[in-house]
């Protein structure tokens, strides 16, 4: 029974990567699918729930920045951006190579852009189910920080692979963190609501769309969403500290006879 599933699963997934290099996914249908892999309907259901449960399979969980996230001790803390900006950067090194030969394998490809798109939106998942899994829930300028993090780390990957940023992993981390720490100020010394000041709003809305991006949990959103206690923000100001302390604030979900504490 397992050598058929495993051979069903391989069979979906190279018809899937085949279908991929010459029609556009929007085209693509569970019918075809099937029938290049000489499956029935019923027997991709077997597996997937549809396609883009497919597509995240076929891309796999970003399963190496997760690991990096806990190696570099990260906070989603817009006061400390340097855990998150190293753990990207590691992986960008890690995993620029099978990055290139995707990119180079569907370049021809009606896909590119989807190509593109999915990787980031993987990224995002992995994020979501990692703050998920330690019940963090973040304040709105540390989900921007989180959000711009990730989006210029792949422009910044997608550079490097296509060979206009051939610099060392130092200068590279060097650099990146040099960015995402004036984005940083900005939101920590903005008084205003931002809304018409941040340029990464506008932005964000515009590859959100395109992309379908999720969103990062933040404080405020509902339990059915997310499951548990969410900790919501009193209004005081945000704590100060060392990384290690804003990683323990945000690791706390629910104070037993008190108000939830802020991340």
């Amino acid at each position: 029974m397992y050598r058929n599933a495993e051979r069903s699963l391989t069979a979906l997934h190279k018809a899937f990567e085949e279908l991929l290099l010459t029609k556009p996914v929007a085209r693509i249908s569970v019918t075809d699918v099937a029938k290049r892999a000489n499956l029935t309907r019923n027997t991709f259901y077997s597996y997937y729930s549809s396609l883009d449960d497919l597509s995240r399979s076929f891309f796999r969980r970003e399963r190496r920045l997760t690991e990096l996230l806990d190696a570099h001790h990260t906070v989603f803390d817009v006061r400390h951006p340097t855990g998150l900006v190293a753990a990207c950067s590691e992986y960008i090194y890690s995993t620029r190579q099978h990055y290139a030969e995707l990119l180079t394998e569907y370049k021809d490809s009606p896909n590119y852009q989807w190509i593109i798109a999915s990787k980031i939106r993987n990224v995002y998942e992995a994020l979501i189910e990692y703050m998920t899994r330690q019940k963090i829930r973040v304040e709105e300028k540390d989900r921007r920080f989180v959000s711009f993090t990730v989006i210029i780390a792949y422009s910044l990957m997608y550079q490097h692979v296509v060979g206009d940023l051939d610099v060392s992993q130092e200068q590279f981390s060097k650099s990146f963190l040099a960015i995402v720490q004036a984005y940083c100020t900005m939101l920590i010394e903005s008084t205003a609501p931002m809304e018409g000041t941040d340029p990464m709003l506008v932005f964000e809305a515009d590859i959100s769309r395109d992309m379908r991006l999720p969103r990062l949990p933040v404080q405020g959103d509902g339990d059915a969403r997310h499951g548990g206690d969410a900790p919501h923000g009193d209004g005081a100001s945000r704590e100060e500290g060392t990384p290690q302390e804003a990683r323990t604030r945000q690791s706390q979900t629910h104070v037993e006879g008190g108000s939830a504490p802020t991340a």
